[in-house]
């Protein structure tokens, strides 16, 4: 790289839980007060589906969001159960 400096990505997931109430608390008692050099991080988080439009119309700007996959297993990481 030309003398620039690495921008680093940190992100998270939800696992197969959460409610309406706990994301809002989520997002505006944790997330949202995160303070970070966004020249040189980008952070996402990846909420389980059903909760990808709150977590948008909540999060700060300097915040990015991600959706997660189904699996056929609900043990998985990352993955929406599909039972």
């Amino acid at each position: 790289m030309d003398g620039a400096q690495r921008k680093y990505v940190i992100g998270g997931n939800w696992k197969c839980n959460g409610t309406i109430q706990s994301v809002k608390e989520l997002v505006g008692n944790v997330l949202n007060r995160a303070q970070f050099d966004q020249d040189r991080l980008e952070v996402f988080v990846a909420p389980i589906s059903i909760h990808i439009a709150s977590v948008k119309a909540l999060l700060n700007q300097n915040l990015q969001v991600a959706s997660q996959n189904m699996g056929q297993n609900s043990i998985y990481t990352g993955e929406i159960s599909g039972e």
